[in-house]
């Protein structure tokens, strides 16, 4: 039981903890997309900004709790069923935690590429899912309506 509390109360407060976190990414952007370097500063913190909005914190809280919760189901289901769910709920909060932690920042990380790309500077160091210029795809060249002149 004190293990329990022990793990409960370590929980709590790396859930507090990480609740005030704020990221900040900066990505490697070509240099010669930057014109000037004032504006891609404030560019890139409006950017983060935007990012910020996705909360590691609260993407903790839910994976901790869903983790725990799995972890606890999977132990009592697999042997006895107080230390085994216990067990069990420990490594599965402890997983879904770590797990829901790295999606959140990888997120906030896709969210700055996207945005800057967005503002038309090149970004090098991952995959932008904005397409740069705003278009999905070049438009199609426009080729003269074929000649009706019968033979």
């Amino acid at each position: 039981m004190k293990s329990t509390t022990t793990l409960a109360a370590a929980c709590a407060a790396a859930v507090l903890l990480l609740s005030g976190c704020a990221t900040f990414y900066s990505p490697v952007v070509d240099p010669n997309s930057v014109g000037n370097m004032d504006a891609y500063r404030a560019n890139l913190a409006e950017c983060n900004r935007y990012a910020n909005q996705i909360s590691v914190g609260q993407s903790v809280a839910g994976g901790t709790i869903l983790g725990a919760l799995l972890g606890a189901a999977i132990g009592a289901a697999a042997g006895d069923r107080q230390s085994f769910a216990r067990f069990g709920a420990v490594v599965g909060a402890a997983q879904g935690g770590t797990a829901s932690a790295n999606a959140a920042v990888m997120t906030q990380a896709q969210i700055v590429r996207n945005c800057l790309a967005g503002r038309g500077y090149v970004v090098l160091d991952g995959p932008v899912t904005v397409p740069l210029g705003g278009m999905a795809h070049p438009p199609a060249p426009v080729s003269a309506p074929p000649s009706s002149s019968a033979p």
